[in-house]
């Protein structure tokens, strides 16, 4: 410490207003959580007496079962479920709609949805979580602050890598890590999609999907910094301008 002043650094206190959101999106990730548990709860004991749930929309699902031709004792054991699933998808929808809504308060948002596989609950929760992008000097620092960074052991000159070091907000690193599957599953081809999968084919799709969040964290900052536009090929464009 005496060496280094910068080891210390003030703590970076979010706004109020940064913390409400991001307390509405933590409730709405624990509605989406819950409407999946017992939506799975359902298919497995319609499931056990040879009855199948057609369909993934999970805000259709209660009136699927509806239409379903069921014994009269069987629906009587699932029905509390569907009710209470009917009322908590409306209450989704409604969360939703609020945060889009706040969304046009926040134009660095609609910025970072350009970026494949960024959805509003990311980016949202992204621009929330970090609300002073400037407190970073370097963007690479963000995925140290997400604990997307590799872990690491030194003795002499030599350094072991592991896992990533899971620091930071787990529910930030789960989105970040929800946006890198849906950029993969994007029918539009992009450097980040063909790189992730290169990399896929050498280490594996759990590694490359845990490198591809990382980059999309330092992506998202180093735009919402520098302001520029997001380009699915920028080397191609470069060459043609040269």
């Amino acid at each position: 410490m005496r060496l280094d002043p910068e080891f210390l650094r003030p703590i970076q206190h979010r706004s109020e207003e940064a913390q409400l959101l991001r307390a509405n999106l933590k409730v709405r990730s624990a509605m989406v959580e819950a409407r999946t548990k017992w939506i799975n709860t359902i298919r497995g004991l319609l499931r056990s007496f040879g009855y199948k749930v057609s369909g993934k929309a999970p805000h259709t699902f209660a009136e699927r079962v509806d239409k379903m031709e069921l014994p009269g004792e069987l629906r009587a054991v699932i029905e509390p479920l569907l009710e209470q699933l009917d009322l908590l998808s409306g209450e989704i929808i409604h969360r939703n709609e609020h945060l889009e809504e706040r969304v046009k308060d926040l134009p660095e948002v609609e910025h970072l949805r350009e970026i494949p596989g960024v959805g509003p609950v990311v980016a949202t929760y992204f621009v929330l979580t970090i609300d002073d992008p400037h407190r970073f000097k370097n963007s690479r620092d963000v995925a140290s602050f997400f604990g997307l960074r590799p872990s690491m052991r030194e003795s002499a000159s030599v350094s072991h890598f592991g896992r990533i070091t899971k620091e930071g907000d787990p529910e930030m690193r789960r989105l970040l890590a929800q946006a890198a599957h849906a950029c993969l599953l994007t029918k539009a081809d992009s450097e980040l999609k063909s790189w992730t999968l290169a990399l896929a084919e050498r280490k594996g799709k759990g590694k490359a999907v845990v490198a591809l969040a990382r980059k999309l964290a330092v992506l998202m900052h180093h735009l919402w910094v520098t302001g520029e536009v997001y380009q699915a090929s920028p080397n191609k464009i470069d060459t043609r301008a040269a």
